[in-house]
C-alpha cells in the first residue's frame, strides 16, 4: 500500500515544493468526460422526485416496494445539500459568516478580500478542489488573481479540463491503472475483507477487483459501498 501511494504523491509534492508561486497541478485519474455538476444535480432531483412520488403511490396502496428505495432516496438529499452547501463551506473555514450576499459576485469579491489577509499575514495555503468536472473561473470563488503563497490542487477526471484551465504538461499528472495485486491489497483493505474471512466471500472481492480494472476511483467507490453490508451478506 505504500508503495501506491508513494507512486502517486511524490511527484505532485515535488511539484507543489517547485519554486512556482502560481501555478496548477492535477491529478488525472482517468479520461472519462463528465458534464457540470450542477446539471447533473438538477437532473438527480428530478428523478428522486418522480420515483418519491411514485413510492409514495405503492405504500399508500399496499404495494410491495424494495427496501432500498427510501435510503436511495435519503442519500440523494444529502448528496443535494451538500453540492448546495460548497460556498458556506468555504466561508466557515475561512471565519466567515455565512455568505449572505445577493450576488456570486458580491460573495467572491468577499472570498477574495479574506484570502488576500491571509496572504498578506504570509500565510501558505494549499487549496485543494477535488473531482473537478468542467472548467470554470477561478474568480467564482475568490481565487483570481490568486493570492501570493496559495498554491491549488485540482483532481479531475477529463484531462482535457487541464489544458483548458491553462495547466502547463509538466504540471499535469496521470494516476495510472494498478496491477492486480495493489488493486486487490487496496479493494481488501478498502472494504475490510481479510484471509480469516469465508474463501467464497473472498472470491467474490477478487472478481470485482478484476471487474474495476485496475481504476483506483472505480475501486474506491465500489468498496465504500460496500463495507458496511458485505460482512452481512
Amino acid at each position: 500500500m505504500d508503495s501506491i501511494i508513494s507512486s502517486v504523491v511524490t511527484p505532485v509534492v515535488e511539484s507543489l515544493l517547485a519554486p512556482v508561486k502560481k501555478h496548477l497541478g492535477f491529478f488525472v485519474s482517468s479520461t472519462k468526460y463528465v458534464t457540470d455538476m450542477k446539471e447533473k444535480m438538477a437532473q438527480l432531483s428530478l428523478t428522486e422526485q418522480d420515483i418519491r412520488h411514485k413510492w409514495e403511490e405503492a405504500v399508500a396502496r399496499n404495494h410491495d416496494v424494495s427496501h432500498h428505495v427510501l435510503p436511495w432516496l435519503e442519500e440523494v438529499k444529502k448528496m443535494n445539500q451538500k453540492a448546495q452547501s460548497i460556498p458556506t463551506a468555504i466561508a466557515k473555514y475561512t471565519d466567515q459568516e455565512d455568505l449572505k450576499e445577493e450576488t456570486e459576485d458580491a460573495r467572491a469579491d468577499r472570498l477574495h478580500r479574506k484570502f488576500e489577509g491571509i496572504s498578506q499575514q504570509g500565510q501558505k495555503v494549499l487549496v485543494i478542489i477535488d473531482d473537478l468536472w468542467k472548467v470554470f473561473d477561478l474568480k467564482d470563488v475568490g481565487l483570481s488573481p490568486l493570492p501570493n503563497g496559495f498554491k491549488l490542487l485540482f483532481t479531475s477526471r477529463d484531462r482535457r479540463i487541464c489544458t483548458k484551465m491553462g495547466v502547463r504538461n509538466e504540471s499535469i499528472f496521470d494516476v495510472g491503472f494498478l496491477n492486480y495485486k495493489e488493486a486487490k491489497t487496496l479493494f481488501f483493505r478498502a472494504v475490510g475483507i481479510s484471509d480469516a474471512d469465508d474463501p467464497s466471500l473472498q472470491r467474490i472481492g477478487e472478481d470485482i477487483v478484476k471487474r474495476c480494472g485496475g481504476l483506483p476511483i472505480a475501486i474506491v467507490t465500489i468498496a465504500k459501498s460496500l463495507a458496511d453490508n458485505i460482512h452481512d451478506a
